[in-house]
């Protein structure tokens, strides 16, 4: 303004020859048409509320530039809450939404078939009935297909590799719309049996085992002894729904035989479509269903009814998977949040006392209550937006600490791709600017209806503001204090529920226990006595190195994530079995001194030894869980036990009872269990895992993995961990998960002690002039502490019996969750409660103090 007043002064000074004075008129008269002339314009145009838009940002500014401490520690606490939202956000966007890398997600869908009856939980489709849908189907909906083949071993990287190989159908990388980063997908002259073999690599197999070289694609490479030809690399994630361990997946082409085509009993694919334009879940499924039972029936198959084809839209089935944890976060996240709107309320609140002779004046020479609002409105907008950026400023740094703290089997899923997303960070915005309205929306209505005689006389400020905002943000201070005790609670029963489970013996010795897998590759291995003389030359090599105490091997390894189940025929005379004519119990193939090394008991009996052979009677040892359930009272040494597979082994004899061990989970009881000689049962798997007892695990790892590559060149090595690491694994979900609600709890615990001392503060501030009276007749400084200290405690209390009745309800949710400890546990309801009221104590003290302080004449003089 300024600058145009001067040139239009120059202007005319120099044109009319006006004087100094004449022109400086000339000129105000000028810019005000001007001024004028381009409100009118605006007006004309409807720009003028941007005029007032820019108005009310550059007066909150300011304001919020006036008043630096309220404005950080507004800031400070909106920011927590907002950090803590764009992390839940990122790790929803992860396991769901990065877990879905597709082309028109929403129509595509996952397709089962589910025996109700035997095997309710398997949902794998055969051969026939796939082909037959995918020839009959194609108006309803296009599919596609893919066999999971586990321990294949790809040779031609820098070292060998266990890999996953899937078998894709044609076009199946089409129907999802994943294309690879380097090379090419399958092509349908792939698809010729006998022709050439093509293979993809997963991003993470060729970063590994090719050092990510482009020159990977053309290589040829040998999986279990057959040649093929790299024809492309995937791009990171999975380009299949629902798998994981991408550092070893591979695809190839799925190529039927005759035999596979007509085999009826196979449930082995897993199928995935795409539904047609118009089409939707419950039609396909429907039409899916009639096509299934056809094909059943002309095979002969009984019993249809007991079949069920189930057609899941593909997002809901990932959804579900995520289902229970991504509840309890985003509840934990969105209490966490609505206490830090409240807080910063409570604070808007305590603010605005000194602001109540300025709405004053502002409603006195015309200012609208709406106009008021919208000006207070924006301010609190403001205070969000900042709030916004800064949290997720600090989501950065806990999202990259997440990573780092996420676990071994959690790295293998999308989670491993974890980050700020720009949709997250759009997502996070949005939610700022909302909560921005949200907490400023009650004190600026508060604020905005004023007494004007009140506010403008001499004492200023008190009016009916006093107690409107006094009891309003008592308001917000109890709501905080009881949602804080809620996330506090269950916060407290998953630590302890966590405590617990890691407390839980798991019925061995982890300490000073190395652990190896190996893998015997099937094209070299293939006949039974050559995978037990490669084992017996291993444990034969690595017992007398330096170090090693004791060597056994295993398959599979206790808790690592493998669920090895044997259906046994039931023997006569066994108890508890309820008339089923099959037992299911756990199964692990072991050589002598397995028991030895993992620091199991042998309880009865013997151990298994070298005289155990193929051709030896066959043996076997129960853990006591087996001895307990089904011979109890008796000795199990000597019983008879009759094998499920193979039909012509001879009866097995129980030689030995050993102690139980929790082998799926350290959450669940023990089961019953057999143990039997790698020698006999399954004539050793191409699958097992060293187990070395040695007190110098860490340097001694390196070189038994060279011996073992020593002695079998063609073994590739994996997961060389301590029995500790794999205890710490079979856990580590729910360390992952009770470290973020942990988090969230302590923030709530912050912002509750944040709200009490400000309200205490508030209300100290209120009572100077009665605090300076009671002083100067007499009062002792503690009997006004107490009165202080009261007046907040009891806001506080009100907050804690609430927050009871609130946990009482929400802790419920968690039940499924817990291991040892119930929902409404006393001790974890106590603790927590006395926390609370301790933190309660100490935010009321410490304002308290400092109001006792001041000098009685200055109180006395205090407005």
């Amino acid at each position: 303004m300024a600058r145009l007043n001067e040139l239009l002064r120059a202007r005319a000074h120099a044109e009319e020859g006006l004087t100094e004075e004449e022109a400086r008129y000339a000129a105000q008269r000028e810019c005000g048409n001007a001024l004028l002339l381009r409100e009118r314009s605006r007006e004309a145009w409807g720009f003028a509320w941007l005029d007032t838009l820019f108005q009310d940002l550059r007066y909150g500014l300011r304001q919020l530039r006036r008043n630096p401490g309220f404005s950080a520690g507004a800031i400070i606490v909106a920011s927590l809450g907002m950090a803590a939202t764009c992390i839940v956000f990122s790790f929803a966007d992860a396991a769901v939404f990065r877990a879905l890398p597709y082309k028109n997600v929403s129509r595509l869908v996952a397709v089962g078939m589910t025996d109700l009856k035997n095997n309710p939980n398997w949902n794998g489709v055969p051969i026939p009935v796939f082909l037959n849908w995918r020839e009959h189907a194609k108006d309803v909906v296009q599919l596609g297909a893919s066999h999971q083949v586990l321990g294949k071993t790809l040779v031609g990287g820098t070292e060998p590799a266990v890999v996953f190989d899937y078998a894709v159908s044609e076009g199946l990388f089409d129907l999802l719309g994943v294309r690879p980063i380097l090379g090419r997908s399958f092509l349908p002259t792939d698809y010729n049996a006998g022709g050439p073999h093509a293979i993809l690599l997963s991003y993470d197999m060729w970063q590994r085992f090719f050092n990510g070289q482009v020159s990977a694609v053309g290589r040829n490479v040998t999986l279990d002894g057959v040649g093929y030809t790299i024809v492309g690399v995937m791009p990171p994630g999975s380009p299949l729904p629902g798998t994981s361990d991408w550092a070893r997946n591979c695809w190839t082409p799925l190529i039927f035989n005759s035999k596979e085509k007509s085999d009826i009993h196979n449930f082995s694919l897993a199928v995935w479509g795409r539904l047609k334009s118009g089409a939707s879940s419950g039609k396909a499924q429907a039409a899916l269903s009639t096509l299934a039972l056809q094909v059943m029936s002309a095979a002969g198959v009984r019993n249809e009814a007991n079949w069920r084809v189930e057609v899941t839209p593909l997002r809901q089935r990932v959804i579900n998977r995520w289902r229970s944890i991504l509840i309890l976060l985003l509840g934990a996240v969105g209490l966490l949040l609505v206490i830090a709107c409240a807080n910063v309320a409570s604070l808007l609140l305590a603010r605005a006392r000194s602001r109540n002779k300025e709405i004053a004046v502002r409603t006195a020479i015309g200012a609208s209550r709406t106009r008021v609002v919208r000006q207070l409105l924006t301010e609190s907008v403001i205070l969000g937006g900042m709030a916004g950026a800064l949290g997720i400023l600090l989501a950065h740094w806990g999202i990259m600490l997440e990573r780092h703290l996420l676990p071994e089997r959690l790295r293998a899923t999308s989670l491993q791709s974890i980050g700020l997303d720009p949709r997250v960070v759009a997502a996070t915005l949005v939610v700022s600017l909302i909560v921005g309205v949200t907490f400023g929306l009650v004190p600026a209505l508060y604020t905005s209806k004023v007494d004007l005689v009140g506010s403008l006389s001499a004492g200023g400020g008190r009016g009916n503001l006093r107690w409107r905002g006094r009891n309003a943000q008592s308001i917000f201070v109890v709501a905080e204090v009881a949602l804080s005790l809620a996330l506090l609670m269950g916060a407290g029963l998953m630590l302890r529920s966590f405590l617990k489970l890691e407390g839980v013996h798991a019925g061995l010795d982890p300490h000073e226990v190395l652990t190896l897998r190996i893998f015997l590759p099937q094209y070299f291995y293939h006949k039974p006595e050559d995978r037990v003389a490669a084992y017996r030359r291993l444990l034969r090599r690595i017992k007398p190195l330096p170090g090693v105490q004791s060597v056994g091997l295993v398959a599979p390894l206790p808790l690592a994530g493998v669920d090895a189940t044997l259906g046994m025929p039931v023997q006569p005379g066994m108890a508890d079995v309820h008339g089923s004519a099959k037992l299911d119990v756990g199964f692990h193939a072991v050589s002598p001194g397995y028991f030895s090394a993992m620091g199991i008991p042998l309880l009865r009996g013997r151990d298994f030894n070298a005289q155990d052979t193929r051709n030896s009677e066959k043996v076997a040892i129960v853990d006591k869980a087996f001895a307990d359930r089904y011979w109890p009272g008796q000795d199990p040494i000597g019983k008879e036990l009759f094998p499920a597979y193979p039909k012509s082994t001879p009866v097995v004899h129980v030689v030995g009872e050993v102690g139980s061990v929790r082998d799926l989970s350290l959450a669940e009881n023990p089961r019953p269990q057999i143990y039997n000689p790698y020698t006999q049962y399954f004539l050793a798997a191409f699958a097992g895992t060293l187990v070395i007892k040695t007190p110098s695990r860490a340097s001694i790892a390196v070189g038994i993995a060279k011996t073992v590559h020593s002695v079998e060149p063609e073994a590739p090595v994996s997961r060389i961990e301590t029995m500790r690491q794999v205890l710490g694994q079979s856990i580590a979900q729910k360390r992952l998960y009770l470290a973020m609600v942990c988090v969230f709890a302590a923030l709530a615990l912050v912002l509750a002690g944040a709200g009490v001392a400000s309200t205490v503060s508030y209300l100290a501030s209120r009572q100077k002039h009665e605090i300076g009276i009671r002083m100067a007749l007499g009062a002792q400084r503690s009997d006004v502490l107490k009165m202080v200290v009261w007046q907040g405690l009891k806001v506080a209390l009100a907050g804690v019996i609430l927050g009871i009745a609130g946990a009482l309800a929400l802790t419920r949710f968690l039940a499924s969750m817990l291991y040892g400890v119930t929902p409404t546990d006393p001790f974890t309801f106590i603790a927590v409660s006395l926390i609370l009221i301790a933190v309660a104590v100490l935010a009321c003290y410490i304002p308290a103090r400092r109001a006792v302080e001041v000098d009685p004449m200055v109180a006395l003089r205090y407005e």
